[in-house]
């Protein structure tokens, strides 16, 4: 009996230990509030950080990010320096905008998320006017969640559906960026919005889940270097 006690006396205080380690590493994108848009520094692929963040990664396009990036082609040179000048020049045109998350879950890592956001400023939509201009797709706006798993509700990601076909097919009329090239309007007809799959994020998930955690000591000394 005196040794049963000291076994559950003993699991009791394993179970308490890796609560505190699960505590202390929360995963990032468990607890997400809006931020000012301007706090983020943007790279020239929709990714932006806050304070030196990351493992916080902000997006402004949902289904893009979910690609490895040396696998896929991506834009040139000349197409990501013309969506950073957009960017930065819409920012420095909307200075109250407010970054809102949309959705967020592990990016190859447990303590790295990737969180896309949509950036607003009342009427105005930072991801609405990259469809306008022809930088990206309307369907690359469309959320990989279930509604219930968004931090928005599904009538804003329906509303948002119809307002980027109809920014695709504006973009498209005035052949700006992407819609400048016919076999690429051929084989996405402007104003059809598509959802992505669930499978590529789920295969994200489960990469993220089987990988360990950091320990203490290791995320310390990054800090220090």
């Amino acid at each position: 009996m005196h040794r049963l006690l000291k076994m559950l006396l003993c699991m009791g205080f394993l179970f308490a230990c890796l609560n505190l380690l699960d505590t202390v590493h929360a995963r990032p994108w468990r607890n997400l509030k809006q931020i000012p848009a301007s706090t983020i520094t943007w790279e020239k692929g929709f990714i932006g950080i806050v304070n030196q963040d990351k493992t916080r990664l902000y997006h402004l396009t949902a289904s893009g990010g979910l690609g490895i990036p040396f696998l896929s082609k991506g834009p040139s040179e000349t197409e990501l320096d013309a969506r950073a000048t957009f960017i930065d020049r819409w920012l420095k045109r909307h200075p109250k905008a407010i970054a809102v998350p949309v959705e967020a879950y592990p990016f190859f890592s447990k303590t790295v998320a990737r969180i896309y956001i949509w950036i607003l400023d009342g009427p105005d939509n930072l991801n609405l006017d990259l469809v306008r201009e022809g930088f990206i797709s309307g369907s690359s706006l469309m959320t990989n969640l279930r509604f219930e798993d968004l931090y928005v509700t599904g009538k804003q990601v329906w509303t948002l559906r119809k307002q980027a076909a109809a920014a695709e097919k504006e973009a498209a009329k005035a052949n700006k960026g992407i819609w400048a090239d016919p076999s690429y309007r051929n084989a996405n007809p402007p104003g059809k919005i598509f959802y992505p799959g669930l499978n590529e994020l789920a295969d994200l998930e489960r990469a993220a889940e089987s990988l360990p955690d950091p320990s203490p000591s290791s995320e310390t000394g990054k800090e220090k270097k």
